[in-house]
């Protein structure tokens, strides 16, 4: 009589416990699985909203771009440096031309005195008399064509030294630009990688 009331006595116990067992198991299960879902729709909207392959396409796109710029900028810099070299030479040489040429020209004494005295003049007398000479001051086509010319230059020079500034400025943004978009990359695979690991723990 003992021996079965204990042993119907430990069957409920262990009937109990059993299905105390199950139920949280059970319960366990669902909360795992609510986990999984929430966090596997979680991963699905990082993903939309930090797309790799988008961020890698922009990427690619900043660095074609920073290129292309680069290679003008290089064209320009070399420009720039011949349109110095030559304008430099230029002032020194503009520097050697004289606005005018002064012009000495002898008249001779027997065509001035004569016509002036009104008489013809022995050789005693026209050795006695002064040279005349006359001073004429001719334009100096160099000078004027060299100040044009450098001029010119001086504009190319300065419009060139804009685009320089312009173009160094474009890329540098640029790099900022492709520099923040690796940082991104870097940390968007991070969280997928992260992500895929808490989403792969969970499915087991």
């Amino acid at each position: 009589m003992w021996a079965r009331k204990f042993i119907e006595r430990n069957t409920e116990l262990f009937l109990t416990r059993t299905a105390q067992s199950y139920s949280y198991f059970k319960e366990s299960l669902e909360e795992i699985d609510q986990e999984f879902r929430a966090k596997e729709n979680e991963y699905k909207r990082y993903l939309q909203e930090n797309r790799p392959e988008v961020l890698r396409a922009e990427m690619e796109a900043l660095k074609t771009e920073y290129k292309q710029i680069l290679s003008i900028l290089e064209d320009k810099r070399r420009s720039l440096s011949f349109k110095e070299a030559e304008l430099s030479s230029l002032q020194t040489s503009f520097s050697k031309e004289p606005l005018f040429f002064t012009l000495e020209r002898s008249i001779p004494k027997e065509s001035f005195w004569e016509l002036a005295l009104g008489k013809e003049l022995s050789p005693e007398e026209l050795k006695k008399l002064p040279e005349l000479k006359t001073f004429d001051q001719v334009l100096n086509s160099a000078h004027i064509s060299l100040r044009q010319r450098i001029a010119s230059l001086k504009a190319e020079v300065d419009s060139l030294k804009k685009e320089v500034a312009e173009l160094e400025s474009d890329l540098s943004e640029i790099g900022s630009q492709v520099a923040e978009k690796e940082a991104k990359l870097a940390e968007v695979e991070i969280e997928i990688s992260r992500y895929e690991r808490e989403v792969n723990a969970l499915k087991k």
